[in-house]
């Protein structure tokens, strides 16, 4: 399966070449746990093909993603509050690196979340579950529907729901970032909902960035899969910032979740 990726950076120029992999034996063993995972997954999507309630479909897929983090060998690393399906209403939004950011930020903060879907680069077999766990589907060649998404997102907010978006737009491979873009922050202006930013990183045994994570360019599942699984301690970090107030309008509220999750990466960088 190909998932469309726009982004300014692209594999050649941004995976390393000096990525620390694992050996041979090690990478044996991941494969086979890959292979058991995606048929986990096919089993997954018939599960919620059949349209179970949207939480328990939830978690059948949180259950399976688990899983697929430990066959491809990422820890994951967790900061900041941890939430549930209670909490109450807040729209999420983080700096966009992989495919895997959604699940891993709705592990700990579970909610609906957007999927940019390009023509029909979503194939019918997969847009029915994510259909299931109440995902919201845009096409970015067709602008004109972004109204439409905007108020099945503020619909979900007011309902007492969370939704976790990427406002940055596309992927970035961690070493250049994009300005987060407004439009998504006014579903969170309508509802009166706070705003919940989180930093999403993917790092090395010694702290350096793992590129090797990130979901660019001309990337697909296949060749992201089998460069992932060969790389040696492989972490990602999860920071669930403040909740910004839904007050001054989407402009500002883009400028200053984009700032929050800037400057956690910036802090670090400066210890």
């Amino acid at each position: 399966m190909r998932l469309s990726v726009t982004a300014t950076c692209s594999v050649a120029g941004c995976v390393s070449a000096t990525t620390p992999t694992v050996g041979p034996a090690l990478l044996a063993i991941r494969r086979l746990k890959v292979a058991v995972a995606l048929v986990a997954f096919l089993l997954c999507l018939a599960f919620l093909a059949m349209g179970p309630p949207p939480r328990v479909g939830r978690a059948v897929y949180s259950w399976w993603f688990r899983g697929f983090l430990f066959a491809l060998g990422i820890r994951v690393r967790v900061r900041g509050p941890r939430g549930s399906w209670h909490d109450g209403p807040e729209l999420v939004v983080a700096n966009h690196v992989s495919w895997l950011d959604s699940g891993l930020i709705q592990l700990w903060r579970p909610g609906q979340t957007l999927v940019k879907s390009d023509g029909d680069d979503v194939p019918a077999i997969v847009r029915r579950p994510l259909r299931a766990l109440g995902t919201v589907f845009f096409d970015r060649e067709r602008p004109e529907q972004l109204p439409r998404a905007i108020g099945e997102i503020t619909g979900i907010l007011r309902g007492g729901g969370r939704f976790v978006c990427f406002p940055e737009g596309t992927t970035y491979c961690g070493g250049h970032a994009g300005a987060f873009r407004p439009a998504l922050f006014q579903a969170a202006v309508n509802a009166g909902a706070p705003v919940r930013p989180v930093r999403v990183d993917y790092v090395l045994s010694d702290g350096s960035p793992a590129t090797a994570a990130a979901f660019i360019g001309d990337d697909n599942l296949t060749t992201w899969t089998r460069r992932v699984m060969a790389v040696r301690g492989m972490t990602a970090e999860i920071v669930f910032l403040p909740p910004l107030p839904a007050a001054g309008g989407r402009q500002t509220l883009a400028r200053l979740s984009e700032d929050s999750v800037r400057a956690v990466r910036n802090e670090e960088t400066t210890l």
